[in-house]
């Protein structure tokens, strides 16, 4: 009789074992089941009917500022002698666009360089040429913040000596006042193309499901540039500044 309850006891405890395997796996497999059932926010959003539209919108404003390049260039028998005549003329030239009005953080110096001046190799294995004369250059980028003065301003650094004027470009002190409203007027925008298409269709906005900004553009008025030199008797050069654009672009998405 022991024997046999025995032999029981044993088969009870596989038996248990077993299904105590099984209950484990289950309990393992389950959580992997669920989470590949249900599914995502992001997809469940993707998959609701929804319009998407380009929305544009700009501002127009007159420029309040302007940035011009203005440079002495002056050739010399030497390097030395090149950049002391460079120097000389460039801060009277610094000094002329203070003296009209253009502040000190206004003054900023782009670039300074002696360069040698040599005659063309006739052929590549030649002897390197002799040095003939130097070049030497000195550049300052003036912000005029008032453009009722521009033209003066030109004027005054030409007869100063400043024999380089370019880039003159016009900008907005606001600029970012006038991007927010761009923006703006292309989220309006948005909105009426979406309300015409649901119109269309026949159906309804629900609410907006994405908005993004694709970028805003920088107003850039073409430059103008001007060599010349500089003339006691000259007039001072016209400064028309024109109409400066800042447009803006969104893409929108709406369920309906």
């Amino acid at each position: 009789m022991s024997k046999i309850m025995a032999r029981l006891g044993r088969n009870l405890q596989v038996v248990g074992t077993t299904l105590t395997i099984v209950a484990v796996g289950l309990l393992a497999l389950a959580p992997v089941n669920v989470a590949s059932a249900a599914p995502s926010a992001q997809e469940a959003v993707s998959e609701r009917p929804s319009i998407t539209v380009i929305g544009a919108g700009e501002v127009r404003s007159e420029p309040d500022m302007a940035t011009v390049s203005v440079g002495v260039t002056h050739i010399a028998p030497t390097a030395q002698e090149a950049m002391d005549e460079v120097s000389a003329r460039m801060a009277q030239v610094i000094a002329a666009a203070k003296n009209i009005g253009v502040e000190d953080r206004d003054v900023k110096t782009s670039g300074i360089s002696v360069q040698p001046i040599t005659p063309p190799r006739q052929q590549p294995g030649d002897t390197p040429p002799e040095i003939q004369a130097y070049r030497a250059s000195n550049n300052v980028t003036l912000t005029i913040r008032d453009l009722s003065r521009a033209s003066a301003v030109l004027d005054a650094v030409t007869k100063a000596g400043a024999n380089v004027v370019s880039g003159l470009r016009f900008g907005l002190s606001k600029e970012d006042e006038l991007r927010r409203q761009a923006l703006a007027a292309a989220t309006a925008d948005a909105v009426a193309k979406a309300q015409a298409i649901a119109l269309a269709a026949g159906v309804h906005i629900t609410g907006p499901l994405s908005i993004v900004e694709e970028g805003a553009d920088r107003p850039s008025p073409k430059p103008t540039a001007l060599r010349a030199e500089p003339s006691a008797d000259s007039s001072p050069p016209p400064v028309e500044p024109g109409e400066l654009v800042v447009r803006a672009r969104v893409t929108a998405t709406y369920g309906i």
